[in-house]
């Protein structure tokens, strides 16, 4: 996460990296070939929400927004620690907290993305969910 984010973890019991890790986890899970039978016939996508056993997409929908509250709070942390609050994310996030910023750490890969988000062309969200799939695929890299 330091790499990434700029947030060392010290404990596995901290609040966030077990979301990450739980999120990651359970992303995984669900690319399990057979995991779920829209797999097998790709037009029950097309089907609405309301319909009896469609509740592995509503299932899927509120894991995605769960996701990327977490992703917009982890870079809007990274980048106060990183350069103060002035490259934070446009947009607000329900996480949004205070932090110091604290030059004598090295560069993370948030706050360079960020630093060039024009450059790059990348919404808010698109940055917060690539740094978050990336640290995601590396978690699942080196899963014990």
């Amino acid at each position: 996460m330091t790499t990434t984010y700029n947030h060392p973890v010290t404990s596995m019991d901290d609040p966030t990296t077990k979301r990450i890790y739980e999120g990651a986890s359970r992303f995984a899970n669900t690319l399990a070939p057979g995991a779920y039978l829209v797999e097998a016939i790709p037009w029950l996508n097309n089907l609405p929400l309301w319909l009896p056993g469609m509740q592995w997409k509503r299932q899927a929908q509120d894991w995605a927004k769960e996701d990327m509250e977490l992703y917009r709070h982890m870079v809007n942390l990274a980048n106060q620690k990183q350069a103060g609050p002035l490259l934070c994310l446009r947009s607000t996030s329900l996480y949004l907290t205070v932090i110091k910023p604290d030059p004598s750490q090295g560069e993370s890969f948030v706050h360079h993305m960020l630093s060039n988000q024009e450059k790059y062309n990348l919404s808010d969200d698109e940055a917060a969910y690539l740094a978050g799939v990336l640290f995601a695929a590396a978690t699942e890299t080196v899963k014990v």
